[in-house]
């Protein structure tokens, strides 16, 4: 079974999705079951994009014949022949493939849809009947075999940070998805809460608090946050808490915390995490020096 390593649209990890079968490819895509047609869709007017780009690529080729035959100087007919070189490396369509895959995690395992453009060497191999399909590995992907194009569904786009908790590494990502499929936004409140309070119990560890109020408040006095994050805080604490309870909040609102979070974590998380690298380098550079 051929794997391919990407951030997984379900679970927001870095995983080896399991190519399962290859479903489509391009306008060469009759054997497509039908209920990937719109796979088959997407991976046809990709490939025609491909087409038209060659079409330009022909017309420049023509035109830098003719100046090659009509060129003054070998300077001229050698820079001439480069770049009609460079277009013959440009000449085949691309073999634009879908493919049916699973998430490696066993607590995800969520179906994944990938598209992409295949080498012809491989396009053989990738086939689910071929003796060669469970022999292709991640180096074959690495090497360029397969250029992933897209994913779906479609991941939330936010890439979390090494430095951020755990919880903010798994939640987050999916409440930016909740926001973009416009989902619940009582239920994204909720969910930022849960973040925020993750947060003030691993900056706080030991020294948290009974009271999130009086925890937001140390980490003001501490010089973690500054005032207007503290005040933001408290905020969402507020209307996190309200929305668990009575369902209470909007799209804007619920717009405002996923960002202010994003804020807090660069402040309280990144920022310390880059300047303890850039003084890791600097010392590691005095001792060099």
């Amino acid at each position: 079974m051929a794997i391919i390593e990407t951030t997984c649209s379900h679970c927001h990890r870095q995983a080896q999705v399991k190519l399962v079968a290859r479903i489509s490819d391009g306008p060469r895509a009759g054997r497509a079951m039908g209920h990937t047609g719109w796979a088959r869709s997407i991976a046809t007017s990709a490939t025609t994009s491909a087409r038209i780009s060659n079409l330009g690529n022909e017309a420049k080729r023509q035109t830098l014949l003719k100046d090659l035959q009509s060129a003054a100087s070998q300077i001229d007919k050698i820079k001439i022949a480069g770049e009609l070189a460079q277009i013959a490396a440009k000449g085949k369509d691309p073999i634009i493939a879908a493919f049916a895959g699973k998430c490696s995690f066993v607590d995800c395992g969520g179906p994944i849809l990938l598209i992409g453009s295949l080498d012809h060497p491989y396009d053989v191999a990738f086939q689910p009947t071929s003796e060669q399909w469970a022999g292709i590995h991640v180096q074959a992907f690495n090497g360029g075999a397969f250029e992933l194009a897209t994913i779906y569904p479609v991941a939330s786009g936010l890439d979390p940070h090494p430095a951020w908790p755990q919880v903010a590494k798994e939640q987050l990502p999916e409440l930016v998805e909740d926001l973009n499929r416009n989902r619940s936004p009582s239920r994204i409140l909720a969910g930022a809460r849960t973040v925020l309070d993750t947060m003030l119990k691993d900056l706080l560890k030991e020294d948290m608090p009974n009271g999130r109020g009086a925890a937001i408040r140390l980490l003001h006095e501490r010089g973690i946050v500054t005032e207007s994050i503290a005040e933001w805080s408290k905020k969402l604490w507020k209307d996190g808490s309200d929305a668990s309870h009575d369902g209470s909040g909007d799209r804007a609102r619920a717009t405002a915390y996923l960002d202010f979070l994003k804020v807090l974590l660069r402040v309280a998380y990144v920022l310390p995490h880059d300047i303890e690298a850039l003084k890791a380098k600097e010392d590691a550079e005095a001792l060099i020096g």
